[in-house]
């Protein structure tokens, strides 16, 4: 399976996801997802499996609705709290999309974007 999102392309094969960042935006946001798992290695962010440059395979995760976790808001709040640079108008931990279970934990599987890509990148 593919997914495409505005700067990285994802293949989902078998237990991984493998992130291929098609421009700079990309680039920038996988170097700055690599930059948090070294800080963190610990949920709520996805494990990163290895990365070759800016290609990053990770844990691939099944999907969430906020049907399946009714605090899903709540829940990002507190994060903000304990992770201050996720903290910003635009970002990525507010959407489900961005988020996947894996071995009955929600983690977060698309966190490169900062508010410094954020206004580089897209005009905010």
């Amino acid at each position: 399976m593919i997914r495409i999102g505005s700067s990285r392309l994802v293949l989902l094969i078998g237990s991984v996801a493998i992130k291929l960042p098609f421009n700079r935006c990309g680039i920038e946001q996988s170097k700055q997802e690599i930059k948090t798992w070294e800080k963190y290695k610990s949920r709520p962010f996805n494990r990163i499996r290895k990365t070759f440059g800016p290609i990053i395979i990770s844990d691939r995760c099944s999907k969430v609705t906020r049907e399946e976790f009714p605090f899903f808001d709540l829940y990002v709040d507190q994060l903000e709290i304990e992770y201050p640079e996720l903290k910003f108008e635009y970002g990525d931990i507010h959407n489900p999309d961005n988020w996947g279970w894996i071995c009955g934990e929600l983690v977060i599987v698309d966190y490169g974007l900062n508010l410094e890509i954020e206004k580089k990148f897209y005009n905010c």
